[in-house]
């Protein structure tokens, strides 16, 4: 990105080497990068094209460069999960803090730039299993399978699902509610019970009284893995090919081979978030975004924005 690199050309402005004139007398930067780092304003048409290159106001740089800094961090992950073998103990630790370092910086802004009053609708205990089967990311689907079918969750997963619920708006009484009427002992013994303590905790109401956020990919893929008989963690990293495979068919009965394949294929690769974000526009293809995920909870917000502005796709989708 290069800042008045040389001016576009533009029938309605007065242009020079240093700022656009434009009609209402005020002056606006134009920056000077390539397409690929310009296709969300491209699409939106609020660029100028000119040979070869984009043309954006410094008002779209915040985007671009946004943008730019997650692909890094994306690759970085990429880079020191295929190198894991290679490091020591000291080089893997050094390399895990600094990527969930910067991750966490990404995750923050994630949830910052998506903090408006249509995400922030409430989710009630009855809620949780049309959403689960919807717009639940993977990772979450397969928790809440499991606390349907056996009760209960290990503490990894509970730690992973339950703070997941939290982020998406589900309220304490709400969740105590929801994991004290799926667990066998019903609602009033597990909030007496270590359980429903460890649910306030969650909430920021024992312990140190932290205000926990939910776990992004980045934890969850270099986190525990899971046992034989826990179900946490990400199933494009944990699970085995012939299960993802079959993950992939019931969910996307529509996916075809390559589709399939190229997922498969990122997996292998240990390119884990992006075999997600394939698997995501598998039943979305009009989605426009083009970031990689960098947690369930964003899978969750693009997901139910899909919805609210492709309603016909999702109506395909549903039924």
């Amino acid at each position: 990105v290069s800042r008045n690199a040389s001016s576009p050309p533009m029938k309605s402005a007065h242009v020079n080497t240093q700022t656009l004139q434009v009609e209402s007398s005020l002056e606006c930067l134009w920056y000077k990068t390539d397409l690929h780092a310009a296709q969300d304003p491209i699409r939106r048409r609020d660029v100028v094209l000119y040979k070869g290159f984009a043309y954006v106001q410094a008002t779209h740089l915040q985007h671009i460069l946004l943008k730019l800094f997650h692909q890094r961090i994306d690759s970085l992950r990429e880079v020191a999960i295929e190198q894991r073998m290679n490091l020591s103990e000291s080089e893997w630790s050094y390399f895990q803090h600094i990527i969930g370092t910067l991750c966490n910086i990404r995750e923050v802004q994630s949830k910052l730039q998506t903090r408006h009053p249509q995400n922030l609708d409430l989710v009630g205990p009855a809620d949780i299993s049309f959403l689960s089967e919807h717009h639940f990311p993977p990772c979450m689907q397969q928790l809440h399978a499991q606390l349907e079918r056996d009760r209960h969750l290990k503490y990894h997963g509970r730690w992973q699902y339950g703070l997941f619920l939290k982020q998406i708006g589900l309220s304490m009484d709400d969740a105590m509610e929801f994991f004290g009427g799926m667990d066998s002992m019903g609602v009033e013994n597990y909030r007496r019970s270590r359980y429903g303590y460890s649910l306030r905790h969650y909430y920021g109401k024992e312990g140190k009284h932290a205000n926990y956020s939910s776990m992004g990919c980045s934890s969850i893929i270099m986190g525990a893995p899971p046992t034989p008989s826990s179900c946490h963690g990400c199933p494009f990293k944990h699970e085995e090919t012939k299960n993802l495979r079959a993950m992939i068919q019931q969910q996307s009965p529509k996916a075809s081979e390559e589709d399939i394949e190229d997922i498969i294929g990122a997996r292998d690769g240990q390119h884990f978030s992006r075999a997600c974000f394939h698997y995501f526009k598998l039943n979305r293809p009009e989605y426009s975004g083009e970031n990689l995920f960098s947690s369930p909870y964003e899978y969750y917000l693009a997901s139910t924005a899909y919805v609210k502005t492709e309603p016909k796709q999702e109506k395909q989708v549903i039924e």
